[in-house]
């Protein structure tokens, strides 16, 4: 039940934020090659999860999420790009990813997982949010 409750709010919350976004990928706003570095250190440490350091990765460069992290066997690179916020000053990055990630059985799952990368206030360091369908 609880998971369930914890999917409808992401769900809610990734649609609220996406309704407050502009796709903004063009000549005036290339991609955040930090903000790629980031998402891609992510990824990185999602494939090697069962380990300590691939923890470690994926504490580094996410923000604090709820759930189960799975481990990502692969993935492809459907869409990526910057976009604006309500707040002028910061602007956010996107990945979508077709991905295969192990079930709790073993066998490959697919997976389309949108990450969503923002600077930190403090620190300006990228860290990463991920919503799965």
């Amino acid at each position: 039940m609880r998971s369930t409750t914890m999917q409808v709010f992401l769900t809610s919350a990734l649609f609220f934020i996406m309704s407050f976004c502009q796709a903004a990928h063009s000549q005036d706003n290339p991609l955040n090659k930090y903000a790629q570095e980031t998402v891609d250190k992510y990824l990185k440490g999602m494939s090697i999860f069962e380990l300590s350091e691939g923890k470690q990765m994926v504490a580094a460069t996410s923000w604090p999420q709820w759930g189960n992290k799975p481990v990502l066997l692969k993935y492809e690179t459907v869409f990526e790009g910057m976009f604006n916020t309500d707040i002028s000053t910061i602007k956010g990055y996107k990945r979508l990813v077709d991905a295969w990630v192990k079930s709790e059985a073993g066998t490959p799952l697919p997976r389309r997982v949108l990450l969503i990368a923002y600077p930190g206030a403090r620190d300006k360091e990228w860290r990463v949010l991920v919503y799965s369908f």
